[in-house]
């Protein structure tokens, strides 16, 4: 359709031609799209963030006599609508310290490392040295895709995903029979062995409470962690490349062999030690820990023998892992300092036991203090292993309910031999009873403190500033218990038939209160937690240090 206007310059028409497509009466109308109007704002750029006096269309025309500073050290250009989530969103690409992808000039993106390549039985026991290095980091609280994920023999077990053990392999395919060697019989069995070991430490650390990034880091990077493998079938495959080290004749020097025996059942106890089970009536053996003690010095005294292999681990592995991170460095620790590390984890792992050597409520809580209070404080393993032998299916170290615990302590803080926590009051049946009265009074006091009474244990098992800061919220629920169970006394009171104690002083009659009692004991040692965890972080001010003391 042809359109007639008359231009305002001297009647000139303008003929401009709008073509209309066909359209369906039942179709929606088209939205015309609206070009936007764009230009170049390079000149306008320069001139106000360099100070051009005469600012020339090509900026490689500009000449230093021009320019003056318009921005001073420091000083930053922002818009008002550039959130932080743009800021976080906005990955430089090309920076190889955001961009995962970047390859540097003659880099390629797989390691050039032969998996499949034989290793000499040198580099088979400098292998497992730093397999257990990342592993100890990873415990540090490092995630796996900067410590034992960057090993490139454990990323071609993991992936593809092994539906079964046998296919948790270095070489893919369905080869020929391979040979029994250092690499497929000795080393596969050991990396599938940490691997088991570190499904086991995953397992149990992720069921307690901890806290993700400051104690541990959960991350698994879609990798499974051969969860559904036994511990029985990882077991076997050790014992076979023991068998088979032993037979070896001319292939090592005696030392060597030594070496990696003494690596191979290490890893075998370790992985017993760890082994994740609910029942604490199998858990509860310190005799793997104690195994584990014995055949440390053997791995620090052989390190020497060990053959670097420098390839055999990489950081690009993390491009293949499925994390929202930039790439990170490898972390890495010396040998000693996992040496170390393990030394105190051993200990730790055989003492810890003794929480089961139960002796009252009150006896269990100085244990649990005494234990977490060391220097340097118990790993993050370490702590969830106590909180699952302390707590277990609603019971506590196994065997007893959460109201015994309570009665327990109880008994051995303000109410010895009392008429409260008397065992004989559970089969009274008769309401008009005192001792109905007294049983159904104590089930609404256990009810209320029982789980605040549990929460100073799992307080305690947490690291130094994490446990300050939830006392500090118990501490506001303890000064209610406390009020509430003022109540209770003073309405047992009619049931027990106490007979007041009179001061002479005063002339007033003095109560026992005994579980207000028993709940400002709690409150006050909460209070002094507090106080010594203070000084401990150091969050006192220099001149804060008196008063507080």
């Amino acid at each position: 359709m042809a359109d007639d206007s008359q231009s305002p310059n001297g009647g000139e028409h303008n003929l401009s031609l709008i073509v209309k497509p066909t359209e369906s009466p039942s179709s929606p109308p088209r939205v015309a799209r609206r070009v936007p109007n764009a230009r170049d704002i390079t000149t306008e750029f320069i001139k106000a963030a360099s100070g051009l006096h005469n600012p020339s269309p090509t900026y490689a025309c500009v000449s230093a006599a021009d320019l003056y500073i318009a921005l001073n050290t420091g000083q930053l250009v922002k818009d008002d609508f550039f959130t932080l989530f743009e800021a976080v969103g906005a990955l430089e690409i090309m920076d190889p310290k955001m961009d995962s992808g970047y390859l540097a000039p003659g880099e390629t993106l797989e390691d050039d490392y032969d998996i499949l390549r034989e290793l000499l039985p040198e580099e088979v026991v400098r292998i497992m040295d730093q397999m257990l290095c990342y592993e100890v980091a990873w415990h540090m609280g490092h995630p796996l895709s900067q410590t034992l994920f960057t090993s490139l023999h454990i990323d071609r077990l993991l992936w593809p995903t092994p539906v079964k053990l046998a296919d948790a392999r270095f070489y893919r395919g369905t080869p020929k029979a391979v040979p029994k060697s250092f690499l497929h019989t000795v080393l596969r069995a050991y990396c599938l062995a940490t691997i088991k070991t570190c499904d086991f430490v995953h397992r149990r650390i992720t069921v307690e409470h901890y806290y993700e990034e400051e104690d541990f880091v959960s991350n698994l990077y879609n990798r499974h962690l051969l969860t559904e493998v036994s511990r029985t079938e990882i077991e076997d495959l050790l014992s076979e490349a023991m068998i088979w080290i032993k037979d070896q004749q001319n292939m090592a020097a005696e030392n060597v062999k030594t070496a990696l025996l003494s690596r191979l059942n290490f890893r075998k106890s370790y992985m017993a030690a760890v082994a994740f089970d609910d029942d604490v009536g199998v858990l509860g053996s310190p005799s793997a820990w104690q195994q584990c003690s014995k055949l440390l010095p053997n791995l620090l005294e052989s390190k020497a023998l060990g053959t670097e292999v420098t390839d055999a681990f990489s950081a690009k592995i993390q491009r293949r892992l499925a994390s929202t991170v930039p790439p990170r460095p490898i972390v890495s620790i010396t040998f000693e300092e996992a040496h170390t590390y393990l030394s105190r984890l051993c200990q730790d792992g055989k003492e810890v036991f003794g929480v089961l050597d139960y002796h009252g409520g009150n006896n269990m809580l100085t244990f649990v203090s005494a234990f977490q209070f060391r220097d340097p404080q118990p790993s993050v393993y370490i702590r969830c292993l106590l909180q699952s032998l302390i707590f277990s299916e609603m019971k506590v170290l196994n065997v007893m309910s959460v109201r015994q615990l309570v009665f327990d302590d109880l008994a051995e803080i303000s109410a010895p031999a009392h008429a409260l926590i008397d065992p004989l009051n559970d089969y009274v049946e008769a309401p008009k009873d005192p001792r109905f009265q007294i049983t159904k009074r104590m089930e609404i006091f256990v009810g209320r403190a029982a789980q605040s009474y549990l929460d100073i244990f799992r307080a305690i098992c947490m690291n130094r500033a994490r446990m300050r800061r939830m006392l500090c919220h118990l501490i506001v629920d303890w000064d209610n218990i406390q009020l509430d169970a003022e109540e209770l006394d003073t309405e047992l009171r009619r049931y027990t038939e106490e007979e007041p104690i009179h001061d002479p002083n005063s002339g007033e009659d003095l109560w026992s209160f005994p579980l207000s009692s028993w709940a400002y004991y709690h409150k006050l040692h909460q209070l002094e937690w507090i106080v010594q965890l203070g000084f401990e972080l150091e969050i006192y001010q220099t001149e804060e240090l008196a008063g507080m003391y």
